[in-house]
């Protein structure tokens, strides 16, 4: 079995490496197709053995990722953007993912984390897409932008989804500036293919997703309910225009009933999403109506429980504020022993929450005496840990209570 790793690229070469560092293990053939870079892309795609091949860019994604795959000799491709990679601790699995299930499947869908290397990688978003898949003449790439592959032959993809605890992929490509720079490109080429085909309602959402990137918010939120109002669809990341919705309507500091009523439409057409009920605990815990919005946080969790689904969710990777907000319920609920409980959770799995930690303590030194107050600490910090005992010292200081001087003894 060969594996060819194809690209198409463009000025590309502040990140390109990362890219092809990733790959190089795993695959027997590099394609790159150029479409006008002017910097060391070239160059840098031909150092790691790359075929490089040259095409007029005619605004075009598509023809430009079919000539990638008529050059490419392998079996299966997997192809990438320049600002995407997988890590390593991943990539080796991938040739291990393609002999297992080739046979029952054309193609796989991979979790994508979109990341901001600007915030030190913070994950922004997570979705599913294609970008392993079989080498067949009946598999192309169709739509001049935010291209898709299609069968020829009148049927679906066999689609595999992967666990993303066995593959993920990392983008990059979400610093302010190159999003700033996609979504212009992306919206000129939008408008124009929407003024060849106003009946094309599959551009909408891409409209208001390039939009919002431009901070357009009224065409934005115009595009927005307008592939909402075309119903139900079948893909991966339906939910995107929901979001843009919402968040359009919290910068708008809309009223509670209109965001309420999007928040219930949300739910009502993903059911199975965690997201959107942990968004509606918010709306209630921040008009601090903490009894209707405790049920909602809980249900939140009970679904991520057993979510599995291809659609987006970003729960995961805020799941200890969702914790921090029910410990604050149920404080404010005069439940204090389920709020301890929820706080020592957290910070049994990071330890370093300043916030956390505050509330936690403020409740522990409420319940006994500086020897209790050390008790509980020491559940959670190791006082031989010198991290860790000026983490309290600095913290406990601004409340300044007994054990400081305890603390302070230690790091002596």
């Amino acid at each position: 079995m060969k594996i060819t790793a194809c690209l198409i690229v463009k000025d590309e070469a502040e990140c390109i490496r990362q890219c092809l560092d990733s790959l190089k293990k795993v695959v027997q053939q590099i394609v790159v197709v150029d479409t006008g870079s002017t910097d060391d892309t070239v160059k840098i795609a031909k150092r790691y053995g790359a075929e490089v091949y040259f095409h007029e860019w005619a605004e075009d994604f598509s023809a430009a990722r079919n000539l990638a795959i008529d050059k490419a000799k392998g079996d299966w491709i997997i192809f990438l953007d320049a600002d995407e990679y997988f890590p390593e601790k991943t990539v080796q699995q991938v040739p291990k993912l393609i002999k297992k299930y080739s046979a029952d499947c054309d193609a796989f869908l991979t979790e994508i984390a979109n990341v901001d290397e600007n915030q030190e990688n913070k994950v922004l978003d997570k979705f599913y897409a294609i970008r392993i898949f079989h080498k067949d003449p009946c598999i192309r790439f169709s739509g001049k932008i935010h291209e898709q592959l299609k069968h020829s032959a009148d049927r679906q993809i066999r689609l595999y989804r992967v666990d993303p605890q066995m593959i993920q992929l990392i983008h990059t490509g979400y610093s302010r500036e190159r999003l700033r720079q996609k979504c212009e490109r992306n919206l000129r080429m939008l408008l124009l293919q929407l003024l060849k085909n106003p009946q094309d309602t599959s551009l909408y959402r891409y409209l208001a997703d390039a939009y919002y990137g431009l901070e357009d918010y009224e065409q934005a939120l115009k595009y927005a309910c307008l592939d909402i109002a075309t119903g139900h669809k079948e893909i991966t990341y339906a939910t995107r225009s929901y979001r843009v919705w919402l968040d359009i309507l919290h910068t708008k500091k809309a009223d509670f009933a209109t965001i309420e009523a999007a928040l219930q439409k949300s739910i009502a057409e993903f059911p199975d999403l965690p997201d959107f009920y942990a968004e509606y605990g918010l709306l209630f815990l921040n008009a601090k109506r903490y009894d209707e919005a405790l049920p909602w946080f809980l249900k939140s969790l009970e679904l991520n429980e057993s979510y599995h689904g291809v659609e987006t969710s970003v729960f995961k990777e805020h799941i200890l504020d969702i914790y921090s907000f029910l410990g604050l319920i149920y404080e404010k609920k005069q439940d204090i022993e389920k709020g301890l409980a929820i706080y020592q959770k957290i910070l049994q799995q990071d330890r370093y929450i300043v916030s956390v930690f505050a509330a936690f303590y403020r409740i522990v030194s409420q319940q006994g005496d500086t020897a209790h107050c050390i008790a509980a600490l020491q559940e959670i910090y190791d006082q031989t840990h010198p991290e860790d005992v000026d983490f309290l010292i600095a913290n406990i200081s601004r409340i300044q209570t007994d054990p400081l001087a305890y603390y302070v003894r230690l790091r002596g």
